[in-house]
């Protein structure tokens, strides 16, 4: 029988603490770097425009004047961006981003933004030529303020190994071989240090003793690098590597072809090696998630009820019955809950599941027909444009469901869940949408639903969450995989 996932097996250690906390000061530090940069750069490119002995004139008081509330503006927007193209994800990655290369991006960007918004303001007492000289300035002082932080990172992490993640290396194979010697090749500049290698796990007592090293405390950090590993040995270390409150990083082929718009990593032979964070790492700030997604949740209610009401009367009008649809889904740590959604079968159709089940389009726990005869007409355009999920936006400001999560399933479909691991996807709060309603929705097999679905709830930001949220708009627009 499944033991529902009731927290972590291993409370979080001092030491994997300790290397969370690792994290929060390399970004803190970044983050520092990239203010200041902003400030340094507005700072020079004004003493170089102005550069004169006789006071300031009333032309250069104006941006003088406002030095720290430009600086400050155009800092919050500039990091805003850093932090969508990942200059802030080092901690996933063996290799680091390119700095220079996405400063000169965002820049680039900043200076055409900038451009724009003084001409449909229509400032035109302002010199264009100033703010496009600051933005040129930030795109070296950033990589040389970066630059200087990290080797100062560098110099302690020789001296002290200080500013790195111990990690256990699983695999025994010519690529582990490869990587292990690539990395420790590296240890003296990267963010991980392999401290302990074993084989890949062939027997019941190899997975024990990789679950007493996890549980240890020593590690930080998990590798796994075999590339014939299936799914249930996948699902099988990431499970460990919860309990343990452990990051993975694990080679992993079939995620090419999984459609993750997200998944980012190092490559080994041209091989992604995924990265999923630590249990803990995912969750942090969580009562904060929480309350913004409610709040979010009561503004798109508020946005959304002309369609809402749109949705009510074409269900009125099209079909006899309550407008709505309650049923009893499965929500976090497999707790049921009552979810809405305007109705789009006939009444009565839910009891018919089991008679049409072997007809099912999809596989394994998830039920899909492309030609469902339970749907009503009107209900096939309601489907086809996501209108008949909008009611859960009730359920987010509930708190039963997110804006963005797994999507929650039936608790009748639990039942052919053909395997543990599959319940994994309940260790994250439900939502609206998930990467797998981007990536092909009804075309995504269950078990690629699952997979897709772990790796987002250990791998969830805010950042992520606005992409999936913008990029479930143009797929519901365009109408791709619903049915």
């Amino acid at each position: 029988m499944y033991r529902k996932y009731q927290g972590n097996l291993v409370p979080t250690t001092k030491i994997i603490t300790k290397y969370l906390n690792m994290i929060y000061v390399i970004f803190g530090l970044h983050l520092c770097c990239d203010i200041l940069s902003v400030f340094f750069s507005y700072s020079l490119a004004h003493t170089l425009r102005f550069c004169h002995f006789n006071g300031i004139d009333a032309y250069e008081a104006v941006y003088h004047n406002q030095m720290f509330y430009y600086s400050m503006c155009f800092s919050i927007v500039i990091v805003l961006m850093y932090t969508f193209i990942g200059m802030y994800d080092g901690y996933k990655k063996i290799r680091r981003t390119s700095v220079l290369k996405n400063a000169l991006i965002c820049n680039t960007i900043m200076m055409g933004l900038v451009a724009a918004g003084l001409y449909f303001t229509k400032k035109n007492w302002h010199m264009r030529t100033f703010f496009t000289l600051v933005f040129m300035i930030n795109i070296f002082m950033t990589f040389f303020l970066r630059l200087i932080v990290n080797k100062i990172i560098l110099v302690i992490r020789k001296k002290t190994g200080k500013f790195t993640h111990p990690c256990l290396l699983i695999g025994d194979n010519e690529k582990a071989s490869n990587f292990d010697r690539q990395l420790t090749y590296e240890s003296k500049k990267c963010l991980f240090r392999i401290v302990k290698r074993i084989p890949t796990p062939t027997s019941e007592e190899d997975w024990n003793k990789i679950k007493e090293l996890l549980a240890s405390g020593e590690f930080s950090v998990a590798m796994y690098i075999d590339e014939n590993i299936v799914n249930d040995e996948l699902a099988r270390i990431i499970r460990l590597t919860i309990d343990a409150n452990v990051a993975l990083k694990v080679l992993a082929p079939q995620f090419l072809t999984f459609h993750n718009p997200f998944s980012f990593g190092d490559y080994i032979d041209g091989i992604p090696l995924v990265h999923f964070s630590s249990h803990h790492f995912s969750n942090r700030f969580k009562p904060i998630r929480t309350f913004c997604s409610k709040i979010a949740g009561l503004g798109a209610v508020l946005v959304a009820s002309p369609i809402l009401l749109f949705g009510f009367l074409i269900v009125k009008l099209s079909s006899k019955g309550p407008a709505l649809f309650v049923q009893e889904r499965c929500g976090y740590n497999c707790k049921p809950f009552k979810m809405f959604k305007f109705r789009t079968m006939y009444v009565g159709a839910d009891k018919l599941v089991e008679q049409l089940r072997a007809q099912n389009d999809s596989d394994g726990g998830l039920f899909k027909l492309k030609k469902d005869p339970r749907i009503f007409p009107m209900g096939h355009f309601l489907r086809k444009f996501s209108i008949d999920e909008l009611p859960q936006l009730f359920n987010v400001v509930k708190g039963d469901m997110r804006l963005v999560g797994p999507r929650p399933l039936p608790m009748t479909d639990l039942k052919y869940f053909v395997s543990d691991w599959h319940y994994l996807r309940h260790i994250s709060v439900p939502g609206l949408t998930c990467i797998w309603q981007v990536s092909g929705r009804s075309n995504i097999k269950f078990e690629e639903m699952c997979m897709l679905d772990i790796w987002y709830s250990l791998n969830k930001n805010w950042v992520m969450d606005i992409k999936l949220i913008i990029l479930t708009f143009s797929t519901v627009l365009f109408d791709r995989g619903a049915y």
